[in-house]
């Protein structure tokens, strides 16, 4: 999935060499979580191929209230964001739009 998202990133905009590479991190849904808002278990469905090694219960993402899921989400990304390089992107976003913009109605790209 990483590798996906790393292409897909890539593909827009050359961040180059030093930022081929996404890390995915697992921030929702975590034990802790499960446990610290009480949400809610059912027993893992038997047809699904992964309860063969599976023990103990299961819980979806959706049992987290959408706020508690956006606070985490956030947190993370604010964690793990180079704020330089973010913000070198938006300023290479900001070129992009203003050339766009100048170019008159009609022109070849």
């Amino acid at each position: 999935m990483a590798r996906d998202a790393a292409t897909f990133v890539q593909a827009d905009r050359d961040l180059g060499p030093a930022y081929q590479r996404i890390d995915a991190y697992r921030v929702a849904l975590t034990a802790n979580q499960v446990n610290a808002y009480q949400l809610p278990m059912a027993p893992a469905k038997k047809t699904d191929s992964r309860a063969r090694s599976w023990t103990g219960g299961t819980c979806q993402l959706e049992a987290l209230p959408p706020d508690v899921l956006a606070k985490v989400v956030e947190s993370a990304i604010r964690d793990r964001l180079d704020l330089e390089i973010f913000e070198h992107q938006v300023a290479l976003e900001d070129l992009d739009r203003a050339e766009l913009l100048a170019l008159p109605p009609g022109a070849p790209s």
